[in-house]
């Protein structure tokens, strides 16, 4: 369970040997956001989730399409992330142990 505030981000993965799996962000019955293969060829799920309202969050591991059981691991991280605008420096926010930036760029626009 994730006990997340607006803005946070959260990053997760996961990894078997054993079966295919598949990682979800939930919230009540809904599921907000899945992934079971980083790309082609690779099983090894990745979420990059970007919340957008204060609450409680489920990331569920499982099998993709619950065919299979056996070992896993999972890992995730919730960062704090301040987005910039072009031209703007913001400083970390006080207290912080994990800060993101992220910078919304337009077409033709560059860092």
């Amino acid at each position: 369970e994730l006990d997340l505030k607006k803005g946070q981000v959260v990053i997760a993965e996961a990894r078997s040997e054993a079966f295919d799996p598949a990682m979800e962000i939930v919230e009540g019955e809904k599921v907000l956001i899945d992934n079971d293969d980083r790309f082609a060829g690779d099983q090894r799920p990745l979420l990059i989730w970007h919340c957008d309202k204060d609450g409680k969050y489920l990331l569920r591991a499982r099998s993709f399409k619950g065919r299979a059981g056996g070992q896993m691991l999972s890992r995730h991280a919730v960062y704090d992330c301040v987005t910039l605008g072009l031209g703007v420096t913001e400083h970390p926010r006080e207290g912080a142990n994990h800060l993101m930036y992220r910078v919304r760029l337009q077409a033709g626009d560059f860092v």
